[in-house]
């Protein structure tokens, strides 16, 4: 069984566990584009689960608490696995290219066609600007780092 988080500082909004299952097979195999190298591109199916993949739900509001019946039904997603030099959305969001040499850079990016999150027609509240995952509009969150890289020395 797999997990998919969502949250922030003492917040969780998803905690849940998924199945997935492949759809169609391989899209393409390894690209190599010199500091770039797409490894993968391939479709898989995803099924959201309500059940709560935190040892004590009582204390979040989670989950089908905030999502509709609708996001825990199967949707298919093209993945791009990529192998390069990135930075996790949250950094690269607010990085200043002054900054950036004190940053961690990943190696690894996977990149989802939609997005892991529902979109926000399944969050129960759609449209209140004051909820975190509207304020963030989560369901645009496509790209998530992987294998930190060590830091370069001069």
């Amino acid at each position: 069984m797999y997990q998919i988080f969502l949250g922030v500082e003492y917040g969780r909004y998803i905690a849940a566990k998924f199945v997935w299952e492949p759809a169609d097979g391989l899209l393409d195999l390894v690209l190599d584009l010199g500091n770039l190298a797409i490894l993968g591109r391939f479709r898989l199916r995803l099924t959201l689960l309500k059940e709560c993949a935190l040892p004590d739900k009582r204390r979040y509001y989670i989950n089908d608490a905030v999502l509709t019946n609708d996001a825990f039904l199967p949707k298919t997603f093209t993945l791009t696995l990529t192998k390069g030099r990135f930075l996790s959305l949250y950094d690269a969001l607010g990085a200043e290219n002054e900054m950036l040499v004190y940053i961690p850079h990943y190696a690894l990016r996977l990149s989802f066609e939609p997005s892991p999150y529902p979109p926000q027609s399944e969050w129960i509240e759609q449209k209140d600007p004051s909820r975190w995952w509207n304020a963030n509009r989560v369901w645009e969150w496509t790209d998530f780092c992987s294998c930190k890289m060590k830091e370069e020395t001069g």
